[in-house]
């Protein structure tokens, strides 16, 4: 008899135009249990599916849908991380990477991402898969299209690094320390040293994203660094990019201004989006 989750992880491997021997190779699983699990004769232990997920190249809400079919406290957990953190990253914009940095480098020269593919002889569709952190480029793609998009030396340094290049500052005080260290943005005050590019300005916003999604008294700092980077973009005649930064400014002033610590609010997706995690937790 079928489970749902069998049916699931045989309609994705179908889809990526896999054989088992192939996901077996690529998840390090055995062959003989991923027919299991397709079958539904046996429920995957969570540490072999994650793999098994990654090697699909499985995007979040395939995720959800193949965790939301099993039986097990550790899957409920994790589905919930999950819903967490696609409910997060609507208020506070994602969490920012190399893609981002990619990204902005592109539209910086003007290209869309036909034309930066084009130049690089992948599919567009490649290039938004690198700019949304699921795959990277290859060392000499990655040059190529460095040398194409006139990036700097310091942006090269960063994304020759891999997709995860930006500093996170997953720890409160690392984050803290980096950002008075480059920005001062206490309420009232001028910067004291603002950024002046790109990558200064996402790399701050890496290093102040984690802080926010654990503490909303930070919401107004990381607001006021939007709008700093939305005031930066429309100098330089990015008024799509400026759009975007200003209005997670907005957003996330208006969530400030709301509460200290909202208790429930509810996504476009109905879900409800429960407070940020204090630093103790």
């Amino acid at each position: 008899m079928e489970n749902g989750y069998g049916s699931l992880l045989r309609m994705l491997r179908n889809q990526r135009g896999f054989s088992l021997g192939r996901l077996a190779m690529l998840a390090q699983v055995d062959k003989a249990t991923l027919s299991r699990w397709e079958a539904g004769v046996h429920q995957p232990r969570l540490p072999e599916l994650e793999t098994t997920l990654t090697a699909l190249d499985a995007t979040p809400e395939e995720r959800r849908r193949v965790f939301a079919t099993l039986h097990a406290p550790r899957a409920t957990r994790r589905l919930r991380a999950l819903t967490w953190n696609d409910d997060l990253e609507e208020l506070l914009g994602p969490r920012p990477g190399g893609g981002d940095l990619l990204r902005a480098i592109r539209l910086r020269r003007g290209f869309t991402l036909e034309q930066a593919a084009s130049r690089v002889a992948v599919q567009s569709r490649t290039v938004r898969r690198w700019e949304n952190g699921e795959t990277w480029p290859g060392g000499k793609t990655l040059h190529a299209l460095c040398e194409i998009l006139e990036a700097s030396d310091a942006e090269r340094q960063v994304l020759q690094r891999g997709r995860g290049a930006l500093p996170q500052g997953d720890k409160e005080e690392t984050g803290r320390d980096a950002v008075s260290g480059r920005w001062q943005a206490e309420e009232g005050s001028e910067p004291s040293q603002p950024p002046g590019s790109d990558l200064e300005f996402l790399a701050l916003e890496a290093q102040m994203w984690p802080l926010a999604a654990r503490q909303s008294q930070t919401w107004t700092r990381l607001s006021e660094l939007y709008t700093r980077h939305a005031e930066f973009l429309d100098r330089q005649g990015r008024k799509n990019e400026a759009r975007r930064y200003a209005a997670r400014a907005c957003a996330l002033t208006l969530a400030a201004s709301r509460s200290a610590m909202p208790r429930v609010r509810a996504s476009n997706s109905g879900r409800a989006l429960p407070p940020p995690l204090s630093s103790s937790q």
